[in-house]
């Protein structure tokens, strides 16, 4: 049964509803808590009587077409704004964001017929398709694309429907979005890109898609990392796999010197590390002179150590002494001369990491 919350702090019954006093109502509550409605939002009927929002806002909910027709019919306003519970925090929507939020195409095209306006957003800059998009209602999304909205209509935060699409990984939608022109190369307000997000949340299919649909593999975030640098981080060795086949650079990476190589090494990502290095990673320092190996040593991740050894050719440290090239790999200095792998295995306790560096003894040619 719907119910209602008065300023009383109390829960009634919906038949109680015209028994309290007009300006008490403040929310209406349905089964499942997603709907809710101010006073002002009752007094925005139209021509209709104050008690008919409810029973069309919850039609609408229900995906009940008869009953939205017969309500809209008899005068309701079709843009009367009521309240939408989502995550927890109230904003100010229409009935077509809310049957958009639900999914409910038949519902959607009734409103839309009887002028609903397609694009008003809400707080924010959420519209009826960035809500359908969001939650992966196809059919939703196909019939506000077809009636004209907005395709790339951006939030206050620069996000469109096909960014969190992207983020979602909501295949069916990401092709009706693509179908219909969206760009594939649109960033957040952050740089992020469809494919960076794609990457990151492991949507490989959604990767797919968009390469196909001619989107930039090397769009990087503001904070200039890119796709396969975040795919090194996150340990995504089939999405890493799939960058590095569609020529995905593999040297570029976060600004201050941080490349994919880098931060596969820190985070101990075995596979992902050899996978760079095969691929032709060069194994350069930060830009305050730390190195792949360094950052292997510190997290105490022998097998990437171990990995590493095995590519020992071009490591700007010394696997074993303090001394450090001038110049070298990169060309930048270390933070501290005094820190070296082993020094910092030793400061770490990485016993099992300093053996492994043992096996390798300084060379000449290594601080070249």
């Amino acid at each position: 049964m719907l119910e209602v919350w008065a300023t009383s702090r109390r829960w009634y019954p919906i038949t109680s509803l015209w028994k309290l006093p007009c300006c008490e109502v403040l929310l209406l509550r349905v089964p499942d808590g997603g709907l809710g409605f101010t006073q002002a939002g009752l007094q925005n009927v139209g021509a209709a009587r104050k008690e008919e929002l409810l029973p069309l806002m919850r039609a609408a909910g229900d995906c009940d077409v008869a009953t939205v027709e017969r309500l809209l019919k008899a005068g309701a306003k079709v843009d009367g704004d009521a309240y939408y519970n989502a995550h927890e925090a109230s904003m100010l929507v229409t009935l077509l964001f809310t049957a958009a939020a639900a999914g409910h195409a038949a519902v959607i095209a009734v409103l839309l017929k009887s002028g609903a306006k397609i694009n008003r957003a809400t707080a924010g800059g959420f519209t009826p398709l960035f809500i359908a998009a969001q939650k992966g209602h196809t059919a939703a999304v196909s019939v506000l694309v077809g009636a004209g909205a907005v395709i790339d209509i951006m939030t206050d935060e620069q996000c469109t429907p096909l960014l969190v699409t992207a983020q979602q990984g909501h295949e069916a939608v990401l092709a009706v979005l693509i179908k219909a022109g969206a760009d594939v190369n649109h960033t957040w307000d952050d740089g992020c890109s469809p494919v960076y997000l794609a990457v990151q949340n492991d949507r490989r299919a959604v990767l797919a898609m968009l390469m196909k649909a001619g989107a930039d593999i090397n769009q990087a975030a503001d904070d200039g990392s890119t796709p396969l640098f975040m795919a090194a981080q996150e340990n995504h060795k089939t999405v890493l796999a799939t960058l590095l086949k569609a020529g995905a650079d593999v040297n570029s990476g976060k600004d201050g010197g941080f490349t994919p190589l880098f931060i596969a090494a820190a985070h101990g990502h075995e596979e992902v590390l050899v996978a760079l290095l095969e691929a032709g990673a060069q194994k350069t320092a930060t830009d305050d002179g730390r190195t792949p190996l360094m950052a292997a040593t510190s997290g105490g991740h022998t097998s990437v150590v171990e990995a590493l050894r095995r590519w020992t050719a071009g490591i700007r440290n010394c696997l074993f002494c303090k001394r450090e090239s001038r110049g070298g790999v990169g060309g930048a200095e270390a933070v501290d001369s005094r820190w070296s792998p082993r020094t910092i295995c030793t400061y770490e306790d990485h016993e099992a990491v300093f053996t492994a560096l043992l096996k390798a003894p300084c060379n000449y040619w290594m601080h070249k």
